[in-house]
């Protein structure tokens, strides 16, 4: 049975998941293909498992319903296959928090003399060369 879905409004945050998700099912069927085609053709079509317009209109839902049970129109075997879907993803996958920040390096040069900005370049390419502004730079 298909449902014809009527979009409203494409977001671009829409349009940026789905090519991820796009983009990781290529790499699994590259993959696939690789190993000689361990899962079959058939399965493999996209077309047959992943549709844009529900995709959006469920990402669309995220912003007005509460919870998951919502999202899932409170269908059990639906939170069912989400939650699967979750675990197969995330599992394994061990959260670290990122070392902070290093400072910032001090500039080597005046910012605010253009000619010195210039000068850096220009000493890449010419041994002698001599800033206009201050001297030997």
């Amino acid at each position: 049975m298909f449902i014809f879905y009527k979009l409203t409004k494409v977001s671009a945050r829409g349009v940026q998941l789905a090519t991820l998700v796009m983009e990781g099912v290529e790499t699994a069927l590259l993959v696939n293909d690789a190993c000689g085609s361990p899962v079959p053709w058939p399965v493999c079509c996209p077309w047959l498992f992943f549709d844009g317009k529900l995709f959006h209109t469920k990402l669309s839902r995220t912003q007005t319903v509460r919870d998951l049970h919502e999202l899932c129109e409170h269908r059990g075997e639906l939170i069912v296959k989400v939650e699967k879907l979750r675990k197969a993803i995330l599992d394994g996958l061990v959260l670290t928090p990122l070392p902070p920040r290093p400072p910032a390096l001090a500039p080597m040069h005046d910012p605010a003399c253009k000619t010195c900005t210039i000068s850096r370049l220009c000493q890449r390419f010419f041994k002698n060369y001599v800033c206009s502004s201050r001297g030997a730079s």
